[in-house]
Protein backbone atom coordinates (compact mmCIF):
# COMPACT_ATOMS: atom_id res chain seq x y z
CA UNK A 1 0.00 0.00 0.00
CA UNK A 2 1.42 3.41 -0.96
CA UNK A 3 2.27 6.01 1.67
CA UNK A 4 -0.37 8.43 0.40
CA UNK A 5 -3.05 5.71 0.51
CA UNK A 6 -2.11 4.82 4.08
CA UNK A 7 -2.32 8.46 5.13
CA UNK A 8 -5.75 8.84 3.56
CA UNK A 9 -7.01 5.64 5.18
CA UNK A 10 -5.81 6.73 8.63
CA UNK A 11 -7.46 10.13 8.22
CA UNK A 12 -10.74 8.63 7.05
CA UNK A 13 -10.85 6.09 9.91
CA UNK A 14 -10.03 8.77 12.50
CA UNK A 15 -12.69 11.13 11.13
CA UNK A 16 -15.27 8.31 11.16
CA UNK A 17 -14.63 7.53 14.84
CA UNK A 18 -14.79 11.22 15.75
CA UNK A 19 -18.11 11.64 14.02
CA UNK A 20 -19.58 8.44 15.42
CA UNK A 21 -18.25 9.05 18.92
CA UNK A 22 -20.46 9.67 21.92
CA UNK A 23 -22.60 12.75 21.55
CA UNK A 24 -26.25 13.62 21.85
CA UNK A 25 -28.21 14.10 18.65
CA UNK A 26 -31.77 15.38 18.78
CA UNK A 27 -33.34 14.06 15.60
CA UNK A 28 -35.85 16.29 13.86
CA UNK A 29 -38.64 13.73 14.00
CA UNK A 30 -38.09 13.17 17.72
CA UNK A 31 -38.10 16.89 18.40
CA UNK A 32 -41.13 17.59 16.23
CA UNK A 33 -43.08 14.90 18.04
CA UNK A 34 -42.53 16.82 21.28
CA UNK A 35 -43.67 20.25 20.09
CA UNK A 36 -47.05 21.52 21.30
CA UNK A 37 -49.74 22.50 18.85
CA UNK A 38 -52.77 24.72 19.22
CA UNK A 39 -56.50 24.34 18.62
CA UNK A 40 -57.35 26.32 15.49
CA UNK A 41 -60.89 26.98 16.69
CA UNK A 42 -60.17 28.20 20.23
CA UNK A 43 -56.53 29.29 19.69
CA UNK A 44 -55.63 27.50 22.92
CA UNK A 45 -52.40 25.57 23.24
CA UNK A 46 -53.10 21.84 23.43
CA UNK A 47 -51.27 20.53 26.50
CA UNK A 48 -50.18 17.01 25.77
CA UNK A 49 -46.44 16.49 26.19
CA UNK A 50 -43.36 17.24 28.22
CA UNK A 51 -42.65 20.46 26.35
CA UNK A 52 -45.85 22.00 27.67
CA UNK A 53 -47.98 21.97 30.79
CA UNK A 54 -50.64 19.48 31.77
CA UNK A 55 -53.64 20.43 33.88
CA UNK A 56 -54.94 18.26 36.70
CA UNK A 57 -57.26 19.12 39.57
CA UNK A 58 -56.83 22.88 39.17
CA UNK A 59 -53.01 22.78 39.05
CA UNK A 60 -50.54 22.72 36.19
CA UNK A 61 -47.60 20.34 35.81
CA UNK A 62 -44.67 20.11 33.44
CA UNK A 63 -41.98 17.49 33.16
CA UNK A 64 -38.70 19.22 32.33
CA UNK A 65 -36.63 16.70 30.32
CA UNK A 66 -33.26 18.27 31.21
CA UNK A 67 -31.29 16.44 33.90
CA UNK A 68 -30.29 18.60 36.88
CA UNK A 69 -29.51 18.10 40.54
CA UNK A 70 -32.35 18.52 43.03
CA UNK A 71 -31.09 21.95 44.10
CA UNK A 72 -30.73 23.15 40.50
CA UNK A 73 -34.17 21.79 39.61
CA UNK A 74 -35.72 23.54 42.60
CA UNK A 75 -34.28 26.89 41.53
CA UNK A 76 -35.39 26.39 37.93
CA UNK A 77 -38.99 25.62 38.93
CA UNK A 78 -39.06 28.75 41.09
CA UNK A 79 -37.73 30.84 38.20
CA UNK A 80 -40.59 29.47 36.11
CA UNK A 81 -43.04 30.74 38.73
CA UNK A 82 -43.76 27.36 40.31
CA UNK A 83 -42.06 24.78 42.52
CA UNK A 84 -40.93 21.17 42.37
CA UNK A 85 -44.04 19.03 42.39
CA UNK A 86 -45.67 18.09 45.69
CA UNK A 87 -47.93 15.05 45.94
CA UNK A 88 -50.85 14.86 48.35
CA UNK A 89 -52.85 11.80 47.20
CA UNK A 90 -52.51 8.49 45.41
CA UNK A 91 -54.44 9.96 42.47
CA UNK A 92 -51.98 12.82 42.13
CA UNK A 93 -49.08 10.38 42.41
CA UNK A 94 -50.51 8.30 39.57
CA UNK A 95 -50.90 11.42 37.44
CA UNK A 96 -47.30 12.56 38.01
CA UNK A 97 -46.03 9.02 37.35
CA UNK A 98 -47.92 9.05 34.05
CA UNK A 99 -45.98 12.17 32.99
CA UNK A 100 -42.72 10.36 33.72
CA UNK A 101 -43.89 7.28 31.84
CA UNK A 102 -45.10 9.25 28.81
CA UNK A 103 -41.73 10.98 28.62
CA UNK A 104 -40.10 7.51 28.45
CA UNK A 105 -37.69 8.16 31.29
CA UNK A 106 -37.03 6.08 34.37
CA UNK A 107 -37.54 8.61 37.15
CA UNK A 108 -37.82 12.32 37.88
CA UNK A 109 -37.23 14.58 40.88
CA UNK A 110 -40.05 15.74 43.17
CA UNK A 111 -40.13 18.38 45.91
CA UNK A 112 -39.63 16.05 48.91
CA UNK A 113 -36.47 16.33 51.07
CA UNK A 114 -34.93 15.76 54.49
CA UNK A 115 -31.90 17.97 53.82
CA UNK A 116 -32.52 20.04 56.95
CA UNK A 117 -32.95 17.24 59.51
CA UNK A 118 -32.08 13.65 58.67
CA UNK A 119 -35.18 11.46 58.61
CA UNK A 120 -37.66 14.34 58.81
CA UNK A 121 -39.00 14.49 55.28
CA UNK A 122 -41.05 17.49 54.20
CA UNK A 123 -42.40 19.11 51.05
CA UNK A 124 -40.57 22.07 49.59
CA UNK A 125 -43.72 24.17 50.08
CA UNK A 126 -43.98 23.13 53.77
CA UNK A 127 -47.49 21.81 53.14
CA UNK A 128 -48.60 18.84 55.30
CA UNK A 129 -47.30 15.39 54.36
CA UNK A 130 -50.47 13.40 53.68
CA UNK A 131 -49.12 10.75 51.31
CA UNK A 132 -45.88 8.91 50.52
CA UNK A 133 -45.07 5.98 48.23
CA UNK A 134 -41.50 4.90 48.99
CA UNK A 135 -40.00 1.98 47.13
CA UNK A 136 -39.20 -1.09 49.20
CA UNK A 137 -36.24 -0.33 51.47
CA UNK A 138 -36.51 3.41 50.93
CA UNK A 139 -35.67 5.91 52.17
CA UNK A 140 -32.28 4.37 52.79
CA UNK A 141 -30.58 7.69 53.58
CA UNK A 142 -27.27 6.24 52.42
CA UNK A 143 -24.58 8.79 51.59
CA UNK A 144 -26.61 11.98 51.83
CA UNK A 145 -29.65 10.60 50.03
CA UNK A 146 -31.72 13.59 51.06
CA UNK A 147 -33.93 14.07 48.00
CA UNK A 148 -36.86 12.12 46.58
CA UNK A 149 -37.79 11.17 43.06
CA UNK A 150 -40.67 9.35 41.41
CA UNK A 151 -40.32 6.39 39.07
CA UNK A 152 -42.49 5.77 36.05
CA UNK A 153 -44.35 3.09 38.06
CA UNK A 154 -45.13 5.59 40.84
CA UNK A 155 -42.58 4.39 43.40
CA UNK A 156 -40.27 6.82 45.19
CA UNK A 157 -36.47 6.39 45.50
CA UNK A 158 -34.23 8.68 47.55
CA UNK A 159 -31.33 10.31 45.74
CA UNK A 160 -28.04 11.97 46.57
CA UNK A 161 -27.30 15.67 46.21
CA UNK A 162 -25.10 15.26 43.13
CA UNK A 163 -27.42 12.93 41.19
CA UNK A 164 -29.06 14.52 38.15
CA UNK A 165 -32.52 13.68 36.87
CA UNK A 166 -35.32 15.29 34.87
CA UNK A 167 -37.90 16.87 37.17
CA UNK A 168 -41.55 17.87 37.45
CA UNK A 169 -42.57 21.48 38.16
CA UNK A 170 -46.00 22.39 39.53
CA UNK A 171 -47.98 25.61 39.46
CA UNK A 172 -51.01 26.43 41.54
CA UNK A 173 -54.17 27.35 39.66
CA UNK A 174 -53.48 30.15 37.19
CA UNK A 175 -57.09 30.61 36.18
CA UNK A 176 -58.71 33.93 36.94
CA UNK A 177 -61.28 33.36 39.72
CA UNK A 178 -64.89 32.85 38.64
CA UNK A 179 -66.42 34.98 41.38
CA UNK A 180 -65.20 38.43 40.34
CA UNK A 181 -66.45 41.80 41.49
CA UNK A 182 -67.51 44.25 38.80
CA UNK A 183 -65.52 47.47 39.10
CA UNK A 184 -64.99 50.70 37.22
CA UNK A 185 -61.53 51.56 35.83
CA UNK A 186 -58.88 52.16 38.48
CA UNK A 187 -56.62 55.23 38.23
CA UNK A 188 -53.82 55.82 40.76
CA UNK A 189 -51.63 58.90 40.35
CA UNK A 190 -49.18 58.89 43.31
CA UNK A 191 -48.09 57.04 46.44
CA UNK A 192 -50.48 59.11 48.57
CA UNK A 193 -53.32 58.46 46.16
CA UNK A 194 -52.53 54.71 46.31
CA UNK A 195 -52.79 54.80 50.12
CA UNK A 196 -56.07 56.68 49.99
CA UNK A 197 -57.67 54.31 47.51
CA UNK A 198 -56.37 51.25 49.38
CA UNK A 199 -58.17 52.44 52.51
CA UNK A 200 -61.35 53.27 50.62
CA UNK A 201 -61.42 50.01 48.62
CA UNK A 202 -60.23 47.81 51.48
CA UNK A 203 -57.22 46.54 49.58
CA UNK A 204 -54.83 44.37 51.54
CA UNK A 205 -51.29 45.52 52.28
CA UNK A 206 -49.50 48.71 53.21
CA UNK A 207 -47.13 49.19 50.26
CA UNK A 208 -44.00 47.73 51.85
CA UNK A 209 -41.84 45.00 50.27
CA UNK A 210 -43.17 42.37 52.71
CA UNK A 211 -46.79 43.59 52.63
CA UNK A 212 -47.56 45.09 49.21
CA UNK A 213 -50.90 46.58 48.23
CA UNK A 214 -53.01 43.99 46.41
CA UNK A 215 -55.54 44.80 43.69
CA UNK A 216 -57.33 41.58 42.82
CA UNK A 217 -60.57 39.85 41.95
CA UNK A 218 -62.07 42.53 39.68
CA UNK A 219 -63.98 42.31 36.42
CA UNK A 220 -63.37 45.61 34.62
CA UNK A 221 -64.88 46.32 31.22
CA UNK A 222 -64.54 49.73 29.64
CA UNK A 223 -63.30 51.74 26.65
CA UNK A 224 -60.99 53.64 29.03
CA UNK A 225 -57.67 52.48 30.47
CA UNK A 226 -58.74 49.66 32.79
CA UNK A 227 -55.98 49.93 35.45
CA UNK A 228 -53.63 52.93 35.34
CA UNK A 229 -50.92 53.43 37.98
CA UNK A 230 -48.34 56.22 37.69
CA UNK A 231 -45.66 58.01 39.69
CA UNK A 232 -45.42 55.45 42.51
CA UNK A 233 -42.61 53.72 44.36
CA UNK A 234 -44.72 51.67 46.78
CA UNK A 235 -44.87 47.92 46.34
CA UNK A 236 -48.04 46.50 44.83
CA UNK A 237 -49.48 43.44 43.12
CA UNK A 238 -52.22 43.48 40.47
CA UNK A 239 -53.47 39.91 40.20
CA UNK A 240 -56.39 37.63 39.37
CA UNK A 241 -58.39 40.19 37.38
CA UNK A 242 -60.42 39.95 34.17
CA UNK A 243 -59.78 43.09 32.12
CA UNK A 244 -61.76 43.55 28.90
CA UNK A 245 -61.68 46.53 26.56
CA UNK A 246 -64.69 47.52 24.49
CA UNK A 247 -63.29 49.14 21.34
CA UNK A 248 -59.50 48.50 21.63
CA UNK A 249 -58.92 52.21 22.22
CA UNK A 250 -56.89 52.06 25.46
CA UNK A 251 -54.49 49.82 27.37
CA UNK A 252 -55.57 47.15 29.78
CA UNK A 253 -52.88 47.78 32.41
CA UNK A 254 -50.89 51.00 32.00
CA UNK A 255 -47.92 51.68 34.31
CA UNK A 256 -46.03 54.98 34.03
CA UNK A 257 -42.99 55.93 36.12
CA UNK A 258 -43.36 52.89 38.38
CA UNK A 259 -40.92 50.87 40.45
CA UNK A 260 -41.43 47.71 42.46
CA UNK A 261 -44.73 46.49 40.98
CA UNK A 262 -46.04 43.04 40.08
CA UNK A 263 -48.66 42.15 37.46
CA UNK A 264 -49.63 38.50 37.83
CA UNK A 265 -52.27 36.07 36.60
CA UNK A 266 -54.56 38.52 34.84
CA UNK A 267 -56.55 37.94 31.66
CA UNK A 268 -56.32 41.07 29.48
CA UNK A 269 -58.14 41.14 26.16
CA UNK A 270 -59.62 43.36 23.47
CA UNK A 271 -57.59 46.42 24.49
CA UNK A 272 -55.19 48.60 22.53
CA UNK A 273 -52.25 46.97 24.35
CA UNK A 274 -52.53 44.33 27.04
CA UNK A 275 -49.87 45.48 29.54
CA UNK A 276 -48.03 48.76 28.78
CA UNK A 277 -45.03 50.10 30.73
CA UNK A 278 -43.46 53.55 30.27
CA UNK A 279 -40.38 54.66 32.23
CA UNK A 280 -40.94 51.86 34.72
CA UNK A 281 -38.35 49.60 36.31
CA UNK A 282 -38.12 46.56 38.59
CA UNK A 283 -41.60 45.42 37.59
CA UNK A 284 -42.49 41.73 37.31
CA UNK A 285 -45.05 40.71 34.66
CA UNK A 286 -45.77 37.06 35.33
CA UNK A 287 -48.27 34.38 34.28
CA UNK A 288 -50.71 36.67 32.51
CA UNK A 289 -52.77 35.81 29.47
CA UNK A 290 -52.96 38.67 26.97
CA UNK A 291 -54.98 38.07 23.84
CA UNK A 292 -56.92 39.69 21.02
CA UNK A 293 -55.48 43.15 21.64
CA UNK A 294 -55.11 45.56 18.73
CA UNK A 295 -51.47 46.39 19.50
CA UNK A 296 -48.96 44.44 21.56
CA UNK A 297 -49.65 41.88 24.20
CA UNK A 298 -46.95 43.31 26.50
CA UNK A 299 -45.19 46.58 25.57
CA UNK A 300 -42.27 48.32 27.29
CA UNK A 301 -41.22 51.72 25.96
CA UNK A 302 -38.76 54.46 26.98
CA UNK A 303 -36.35 53.84 29.85
CA UNK A 304 -37.76 50.61 31.22
CA UNK A 305 -34.96 48.73 32.99
CA UNK A 306 -34.57 45.51 34.99
CA UNK A 307 -38.10 44.26 34.41
CA UNK A 308 -38.91 40.54 34.32
CA UNK A 309 -41.48 39.26 31.82
CA UNK A 310 -42.05 35.58 32.57
CA UNK A 311 -44.49 32.72 32.04
CA UNK A 312 -47.00 34.81 30.08
CA UNK A 313 -49.13 33.61 27.18
CA UNK A 314 -49.49 36.22 24.42
CA UNK A 315 -51.56 35.26 21.40
CA UNK A 316 -53.63 36.73 18.62
CA UNK A 317 -52.42 40.29 19.24
CA UNK A 318 -52.38 42.65 16.26
CA UNK A 319 -48.77 43.73 16.68
CA UNK A 320 -46.26 41.70 18.65
CA UNK A 321 -46.60 39.28 21.51
CA UNK A 322 -43.93 41.11 23.53
CA UNK A 323 -42.40 44.45 22.49
CA UNK A 324 -39.40 46.29 23.87
CA UNK A 325 -39.02 49.68 22.30
CA UNK A 326 -38.40 52.06 20.95
CA UNK A 327 -35.75 52.86 23.56
CA UNK A 328 -37.19 50.44 26.10
CA UNK A 329 -34.07 50.30 28.23
CA UNK A 330 -31.80 47.46 29.28
CA UNK A 331 -31.35 44.50 31.63
CA UNK A 332 -34.88 43.29 31.01
CA UNK A 333 -35.43 39.52 31.12
CA UNK A 334 -38.00 37.85 28.86
CA UNK A 335 -38.19 34.23 29.94
CA UNK A 336 -40.53 31.20 29.73
CA UNK A 337 -43.23 32.98 27.71
CA UNK A 338 -45.41 31.49 24.98
CA UNK A 339 -46.20 33.79 22.04
CA UNK A 340 -48.19 32.61 19.05
CA UNK A 341 -50.44 34.03 16.32
CA UNK A 342 -49.03 37.56 16.74
CA UNK A 343 -47.36 39.82 14.18
CA UNK A 344 -43.97 38.86 15.69
CA UNK A 345 -43.36 36.75 18.74
CA UNK A 346 -40.82 39.09 20.41
CA UNK A 347 -39.75 42.44 18.93
CA UNK A 348 -36.95 44.78 20.06
CA UNK A 349 -36.29 48.29 18.74
CA UNK A 350 -33.47 50.47 20.07
CA UNK A 351 -33.27 48.21 23.12
CA UNK A 352 -29.96 46.74 24.21
CA UNK A 353 -28.45 44.42 26.83
CA UNK A 354 -31.59 42.38 27.42
CA UNK A 355 -32.05 38.62 27.75
CA UNK A 356 -34.57 36.59 25.74
CA UNK A 357 -34.45 32.99 26.94
CA UNK A 358 -36.47 29.78 27.06
CA UNK A 359 -39.51 31.18 25.26
CA UNK A 360 -41.78 29.25 22.90
CA UNK A 361 -42.53 31.30 19.77
CA UNK A 362 -44.70 29.78 17.07
CA UNK A 363 -47.07 30.72 14.25
CA UNK A 364 -46.12 34.40 14.24
CA UNK A 365 -44.63 36.33 11.32
CA UNK A 366 -41.03 36.37 12.66
CA UNK A 367 -40.20 34.54 15.87
CA UNK A 368 -37.76 37.23 17.10
CA UNK A 369 -37.02 40.58 15.43
CA UNK A 370 -34.24 42.99 16.40
CA UNK A 371 -34.02 46.39 14.71
CA UNK A 372 -32.74 49.95 15.06
CA UNK A 373 -29.59 49.36 17.09
CA UNK A 374 -30.85 46.71 19.46
CA UNK A 375 -27.36 45.66 20.47
CA UNK A 376 -25.66 43.29 22.90
CA UNK A 377 -28.78 41.25 23.60
CA UNK A 378 -28.62 37.57 24.55
CA UNK A 379 -31.04 35.18 22.86
CA UNK A 380 -30.74 31.64 24.14
CA UNK A 381 -32.65 28.44 24.71
CA UNK A 382 -35.76 29.47 22.77
CA UNK A 383 -37.93 27.18 20.68
CA UNK A 384 -38.79 29.10 17.49
CA UNK A 385 -41.18 27.04 15.45
CA UNK A 386 -43.45 27.29 12.42
CA UNK A 387 -43.34 31.07 12.02
CA UNK A 388 -44.32 32.23 8.55
CA UNK A 389 -41.30 34.51 8.12
CA UNK A 390 -37.84 34.13 9.65
CA UNK A 391 -37.16 32.42 12.93
CA UNK A 392 -34.99 35.44 13.77
CA UNK A 393 -34.73 38.68 11.81
CA UNK A 394 -31.91 41.14 12.60
CA UNK A 395 -31.68 44.56 10.96
CA UNK A 396 -29.17 47.26 11.91
CA UNK A 397 -28.48 45.59 15.27
CA UNK A 398 -25.08 44.41 16.37
CA UNK A 399 -23.05 42.31 18.82
CA UNK A 400 -26.00 40.10 19.79
CA UNK A 401 -25.42 36.53 20.95
CA UNK A 402 -27.80 33.88 19.64
CA UNK A 403 -27.12 30.39 20.94
CA UNK A 404 -28.70 27.11 22.05
CA UNK A 405 -31.97 27.90 20.24
CA UNK A 406 -34.15 25.49 18.26
CA UNK A 407 -35.24 26.73 14.83
CA UNK A 408 -37.88 24.35 13.48
CA UNK A 409 -39.80 24.70 10.20
CA UNK A 410 -39.94 28.47 10.03
CA UNK A 411 -41.51 29.36 6.74
CA UNK A 412 -39.17 31.63 4.80
CA UNK A 413 -38.34 29.95 1.50
CA UNK A 414 -34.57 30.50 1.70
CA UNK A 415 -33.53 30.34 5.34
CA UNK A 416 -34.71 30.56 8.93
CA UNK A 417 -32.52 33.53 9.88
CA UNK A 418 -31.76 36.95 8.46
CA UNK A 419 -28.85 39.09 9.66
CA UNK A 420 -28.04 42.58 8.38
CA UNK A 421 -26.16 43.55 11.51
CA UNK A 422 -22.49 43.26 12.39
CA UNK A 423 -20.70 40.87 14.73
CA UNK A 424 -23.81 38.97 15.75
CA UNK A 425 -22.69 35.59 17.08
CA UNK A 426 -24.66 32.45 16.24
CA UNK A 427 -23.49 29.39 18.15
CA UNK A 428 -24.76 25.89 18.95
CA UNK A 429 -28.24 26.40 17.54
CA UNK A 430 -30.32 23.56 16.12
CA UNK A 431 -31.64 24.11 12.61
CA UNK A 432 -34.00 21.56 11.15
CA UNK A 433 -32.44 19.89 8.10
CA UNK A 434 -33.29 21.32 4.71
CA UNK A 435 -34.00 24.93 5.70
CA UNK A 436 -31.05 26.21 7.69
CA UNK A 437 -28.75 29.16 8.21
CA UNK A 438 -26.27 28.09 5.54
CA UNK A 439 -28.82 28.92 2.84
CA UNK A 440 -28.17 32.63 3.43
CA UNK A 441 -24.49 32.56 2.41
CA UNK A 442 -22.73 34.83 1.72
CA UNK A 443 -23.37 36.96 4.80
CA UNK A 444 -22.07 40.27 6.10
CA UNK A 445 -20.80 38.33 9.10
CA UNK A 446 -21.42 34.98 10.65
CA UNK A 447 -20.26 32.79 13.49
CA UNK A 448 -17.31 30.63 12.59
CA UNK A 449 -16.33 27.54 14.56
CA UNK A 450 -15.20 29.62 17.54
CA UNK A 451 -18.35 31.03 19.15
CA UNK A 452 -16.70 34.30 20.23
CA UNK A 453 -15.37 35.37 16.84
CA UNK A 454 -16.91 36.30 13.49
CA UNK A 455 -15.37 36.28 10.05
CA UNK A 456 -16.58 37.22 6.60
CA UNK A 457 -16.14 34.79 3.75
CA UNK A 458 -13.79 37.24 2.04
CA UNK A 459 -11.54 37.51 5.13
CA UNK A 460 -11.30 33.74 5.44
CA UNK A 461 -10.52 33.27 1.73
CA UNK A 462 -7.64 35.75 2.01
CA UNK A 463 -6.23 33.99 5.07
CA UNK A 464 -6.08 30.46 3.59
CA UNK A 465 -3.54 29.10 1.10
CA UNK A 466 -5.89 26.61 -0.53
CA UNK A 467 -7.97 29.16 -2.39
CA UNK A 468 -9.59 26.54 -4.58
CA UNK A 469 -11.01 24.73 -1.57
CA UNK A 470 -11.45 27.61 0.90
CA UNK A 471 -15.13 28.30 0.19
CA UNK A 472 -16.06 24.64 0.46
CA UNK A 473 -14.05 24.30 3.65
CA UNK A 474 -15.75 27.33 5.17
CA UNK A 475 -19.16 26.04 4.22
CA UNK A 476 -18.30 22.79 5.96
CA UNK A 477 -17.14 24.73 9.03
CA UNK A 478 -20.35 26.72 9.08
CA UNK A 479 -22.41 23.54 8.82
CA UNK A 480 -20.48 21.93 11.66
CA UNK A 481 -21.12 24.97 13.84
CA UNK A 482 -24.78 25.65 13.14
CA UNK A 483 -26.05 22.10 12.97
CA UNK A 484 -25.11 21.80 16.68
CA UNK A 485 -24.81 18.06 16.37
CA UNK A 486 -21.34 17.93 17.90
CA UNK A 487 -19.57 19.59 20.81
CA UNK A 488 -17.21 22.44 19.95
CA UNK A 489 -13.97 20.48 20.44
CA UNK A 490 -15.17 17.66 18.20
CA UNK A 491 -16.14 20.11 15.45
CA UNK A 492 -12.73 21.82 15.58
CA UNK A 493 -10.93 18.45 15.50
CA UNK A 494 -13.00 17.17 12.59
CA UNK A 495 -12.43 20.38 10.67
CA UNK A 496 -8.67 20.04 11.25
CA UNK A 497 -8.71 16.53 9.76
CA UNK A 498 -10.79 17.69 6.78
CA UNK A 499 -8.34 20.48 6.01
CA UNK A 500 -5.40 18.10 6.46
CA UNK A 501 -7.06 15.63 4.09
CA UNK A 502 -7.47 18.36 1.47
CA UNK A 503 -3.81 19.33 1.84
CA UNK A 504 -2.69 15.69 1.39
CA UNK A 505 -4.84 15.36 -1.72
CA UNK A 506 -3.52 18.61 -3.15
CA UNK A 507 0.12 17.60 -2.56
CA UNK A 508 -0.54 14.23 -4.16
CA UNK A 509 -2.02 15.97 -7.22
CA UNK A 510 1.08 18.17 -7.56
CA UNK A 511 3.47 15.21 -7.62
Amino acid sequence: MSQITSQLLILLITTFFLISGPHTVLLENDYMSQLPTYDTETNNIIKYNQFNRHQWNGHEYELIPISRTWLEASVDCEMRGGHLVTIATEEENNFVASLVSEAQIGEALIGFTDQETEGEWHWITNEPVTYTNWDSGEPADAGQEDYAGIRNDGGWPDLQVYEERPYVCEWESINVPINLTDHSPIIIESDNNFTEQAITEGWAGNGTPTNPYIIEGYNITSSEVLIRIENTSVHFIVRNNLLSGIDQSNSGIYLVNITQGTVRNNLVKNCRDGVHLVRSSDVEIDRNRVQDNMGAGIWLIIECDRNIISNNTCFSNGFNGIELGPSAGSENIIIYNTCYLNSNGIWLSSSSENEISNNYLCNNSHGVELESNSNNNTILGNTIHNNTGYGIYIENSHHNQIYDNYFIHNGHSESQAYDEGENNIFSDNYWNPGIDWSATLPLTSFSYWYPDTTHTLEEEEESMDLSSTSVATQRMALFLNLSSFLPLLQRVTILFFIITLLIVIRRHQLK
